[in-house]
């Protein structure tokens, strides 16, 4: 397993880590972006969702299924967060960012797009991705670099091809998905 690149970054790069990524308690103060919290929608804009208690819901099978945040990746560093669970055997749905997509469905997950090179395929994250199980999805983008967390375990990093600048959202692509939080922090920018 590849070594985590925030224990081998310059102390300052640390430090700026931590004020550009802390938990989403603290979001007036740290300028994290809160979309969705506890379930409740506070700042997207979406078609084809509906509150469920503590969560809301994405139909594959509903015409327009989509959940944009209101800010949108600029290019720097970032970082991205979203629980979510699939309630049955068949969901699965995709994490946007920009023009990069960060695919899950029971028992895999993988990347693709042109911010990264070829697919990648997360192995390790098989065990966290149960049906009707809150997950919990990470991807920091730092220093050139995504890294992807799942339930705080880390999955990998791969090297950015591009900088990823763009729409931030969710999409069901089979079945139901159940969004609980969806926030994210660093260079956010206003719609283009």
């Amino acid at each position: 397993m590849k070594p985590n690149p925030l224990n081998t970054l310059h102390p300052s790069a640390i430090g700026l880590l931590l004020l550009l990524f802390p938990s989403c308690e603290a979001e007036e103060e740290t300028g994290v972006h809160l979309f969705v919290k506890d379930g409740k929608k506070t700042s997207v804009i979406e078609s084809g969702w509906t509150q469920g208690d503590g969560y809301i819901e994405g139909d594959k099978h509903q015409q327009s299924s989509t959940l944009y945040a209101t800010k949108e990746l600029g290019g720097g560093d970032f970082r991205v967060s979203v629980q979510v669970s699939m309630p049955d055997d068949s969901s699965a749905g995709f994490i946007e960012l920009g023009p990069t997509q960060l695919h899950f469905e029971r028992g895999e997950l993988w990347i693709e797009g042109r911010a990264v090179t070829n697919k990648t395929v997360f192995a390790s994250a098989r065990p966290h991705l149960k049906s009707d199980s809150l997950v919990t999805i990470r991807i920091t983008g730092a220093e050139g670099e995504l890294m992807l967390e799942v339930n705080e375990g880390y999955m990998g990093t791969l090297k950015q091809v591009v900088p990823v600048k763009g729409k931030i959202g969710i999409y069901p692509t089979r079945g139901l998905i159940r969004v609980r939080s969806f926030f994210a922090a660093g260079d956010l920018v206003d719609p283009r």
